[in-house]
């Protein structure tokens, strides 16, 4: 029989071999970051590349890391809370932003409209789908995602940034607003205007009175670290939010947005 000691050195490697290679995986996305600033590429579409390249590779040589896809969604989830929170915290609330404000939701909002329309069209009459089951799958191609166009904005001038961050995480906010507001109406426009209407008015009260609760707690510890406290709220705000079909992403524009105006 085999030693005693054999599983335990087996399980040690799979551990050292898991951390090694989420750090390079941690350093190899951060050069990519340097490389698609410095060339003026969006770094979010050279890590897509890299990571379809490094999948057909891993494919070819038969290899499977079991630990991948169950890590990866989490790492996309605080990756996606981390990307809303630094573009929240960059903005400024004040009178004289009403304009861009106002200007980003109508252009969240139209150019949303206005993407979902033609590809409802061509998934019902050329997929063959149901009017219904189309618009429901033409949802998430009409929106702007906040993972692409809040890295791809940072080397641009001040005011046009503000305006992509408030857009793009306007335009989430809609689409995850309409989807499940469709999703629940069973295909009937009154019950979709009323989850519609219901979950914004939900998920807004919601956001205010977590940021709230959020805000006086990060206030109220002690200490310089605060940071880790601050994320782990927003991931268990952002997990409640959709469980409850409610938008996450307000919750940490919301928090973003009152920790850099507490005014």
């Amino acid at each position: 029989p085999p030693p005693p000691a054999a599983p335990a050195a087996t399980e040690s490697t799979m551990t050292n071999t898991a951390i090694l290679t989420a750090s390079a995986l941690l350093l190899f996305a951060y050069l990519l970051d340097i490389a698609g600033r410095r060339f003026r590429l969006p770094s979010v579409v050279l890590l897509i590349v890299a990571g379809v390249i490094g999948r057909q590779l891993l494919d070819r040589l038969g290899l499977h890391l079991r630990w991948v896809d169950p890590v990866v969604p989490i790492l996309g989830t605080l990756g996606l809370i981390l990307i809303v929170l630094e573009g929240a915290l960059d903005l400024a609330v004040t009178r004289e932003r009403t304009r861009l404000i106002a200007i980003s939701t109508a252009s969240a909002v139209g150019g949303f409209v206005l993407t979902l329309l033609p590809f409802t069209l061509l998934f019902h009459y050329v997929l063959g789908l149901a009017a219904a089951v189309a618009a429901l799958a033409a949802i998430p191609f009409a929106v702007i995602s906040s993972a692409v166009a809040i890295p791809s904005a940072a080397g641009l001038p001040d005011r046009t940034r503000e305006f992509v961050v408030y857009e793009s995480a306007l335009s989430d906010i809609v689409g995850v607003l309409v989807f499940y507001a469709w999703l629940a109406a069973d295909d009937s426009l009154r019950g979709f205007a009323l989850n519609l209407v219901g979950g914004g008015i939900g998920t807004l009260i919601a956001a205010v009175f977590a940021a709230l609760g959020l805000y006086y707690l990060i206030n109220k510890l002690d200490g310089h670290v605060r940071f880790l406290p601050l994320i782990a709220g927003l991931v268990c705000l952002y997990a409640i939010g959709k469980e409850l079909h409610l938008s996450p992403l307000v919750l940490v524009l919301v928090v973003g947005l009152l920790f850099n105006n507490p005014h």
